[in-house]
């Protein structure tokens, strides 16, 4: 393999665990699946790689839904009237 491609998958890699490591970090504890947070942050940093591609498919819950403000007419806007 040529120096120029182990020098992007190492970019690659470097990139992976900086972003799930900081993503890991600002998430709020209740959209964590699976471990507790402190667990995350471990497995992120014993396993780099595996530990990111966990925590991208398996430990970050998805995002409640925002909730929509009542008008005073039972949630109709008025072009649905």
């Amino acid at each position: 393999m040529s120096a120029v491609a182990v020098c992007a998958l190492y970019a690659l890699a470097i990139a992976l665990y900086l972003h799930t490591l900081v993503d890991c970090v600002r998430t709020p504890p209740a959209r964590t699946r699976f471990l507790p947070k402190t667990f995350w942050v471990l497995a992120l940093l014993w396993a780099p790689v595996l530990g990111g591609l966990a925590w991208l498919y398996l430990g970050k819950g998805p995002e409640a839904e925002p909730q929509r403000a009542q008008n005073g007419s039972g949630g109709q806007t008025l072009a649905q009237v």
